[in-house]
């Protein structure tokens, strides 16, 4: 499935990052890759953090390298609901770009997000900038 995320296989890129976002109350419901830009369709019953969103996405997309995506646009809205709640559009940097910035230590406090990020790790050692503050909002 990674491998054709990388690739810019849209229904993977969706796959993957709803793995990743399971535990957030957040699904992916459209990934579609034009002309450069990956956007980013997600739905939640609650407003999400847009900051924390933002900065997570724009990490996990950034360690997928995926090499045809050179932006991303995250939009999100309510299930049911066409209109956004808010978008950002990013422009995307290779993963050595933010390797000093997103090498972030983990502690022993995040419990079962640290399991889950750990694990994640395990199985796709890609995602390995992905800090563990991300996975606590």
């Amino acid at each position: 499935m990674l491998k054709l995320a990388k690739r810019g296989d849209e229904k993977a890129i969706a796959s993957v990052l709803n793995y990743l976002l399971n535990d957030k109350g957040i699904q992916v419901v459209e990934a579609t890759l034009n002309h450069g830009c990956l956007r980013i369709v997600l739905e939640s019953l609650s407003v999400c953090d847009r900051d924390s969103t933002v900065a997570f996405l724009h990490q996990a997309v950034t360690n997928l390298a995926i090499d045809s995506a050179k932006s991303l646009m995250i939009c999100a809205r309510q299930p049911g609901k066409y209109a956004p709640l808010w978008s950002e559009t990013l422009a995307l940097t290779t993963r050595l770009e933010n390797k000093n910035f997103h090498n972030t230590k983990i502690t022993n406090s995040q419990g079962k997000k640290q399991n889950k990020l750990q694990q994640w790790l395990a199985k796709f050692p890609l995602t390995s900038f992905i800090s563990a503050r991300e996975w606590e909002n």
